[in-house]
């Protein structure tokens, strides 16, 4: 988990993504990896992989509002307007009113279009 942490600071995505899935391989039921995992395939749109990770991530901690953001981001790449939806609403239900004004989602309505030119934490 460590060496991929340092390589996405250190901006080696992909090889990150990379460590990521080979540590998933030693210890597939580490949820810590699977959002890892998910989130930064997310933002390398890889699609498929963040929506299965997060899936998987999201069985066994369903109101985490990181989980749920990216899993909408994922969702959202793939087509499926509906669910990445109801993803980006348990997102923005779970944060509490400080979290929320802290990552610039109090100005939030429903969805990322409303909000993509908002920071999210």
């Amino acid at each position: 988990m460590q060496a991929g942490q340092d390589q996405e600071l250190n901006g080696e995505v992909v090889p990150a993504f990379a460590t990521y899935e080979k540590a998933l391989v030693k210890f597939p039921q580490s949820q810590s990896l699977e959002i890892a995992a998910g989130r930064l395939a997310a933002s390398l749109e890889r699609y498929e992989d963040a929506a299965r990770l997060l899936e998987q991530a999201q069985n066994r901690d369903t109101p985490n509002s990181v989980i749920a953001y990216y899993l909408g981001i994922a969702e959202e790449g793939l087509g499926y307007a509906r669910e990445a939806e109801t993803s980006y609403e348990i997102a923005y239900r779970r944060l509490t009113y400080v979290e929320r004004r802290r990552s610039g989602w109090e100005n939030c309505g429903r969805g990322r279009e409303i909000c993509k030119e908002q920071p999210h934490s």
